[in-house]
């Protein structure tokens, strides 16, 4: 499950709506979500 919390115990910090990034080594995951989804899911 992505969340919040789950990401940050992996060591991501989100750096724009849609964007993570790694502490470790910078990379950046770009995560949408279908626009199907409600901000619930």
């Amino acid at each position: 499950v992505v969340s919040p919390a789950n990401c940050a115990r992996r060591g991501w910090i989100n750096v724009e709506a849609d964007t993570l990034e790694c502490e470790a080594c910078g990379s950046r995951l770009l995560f949408s979500t279908p626009s199907s989804w409600t901000s619930q899911q």
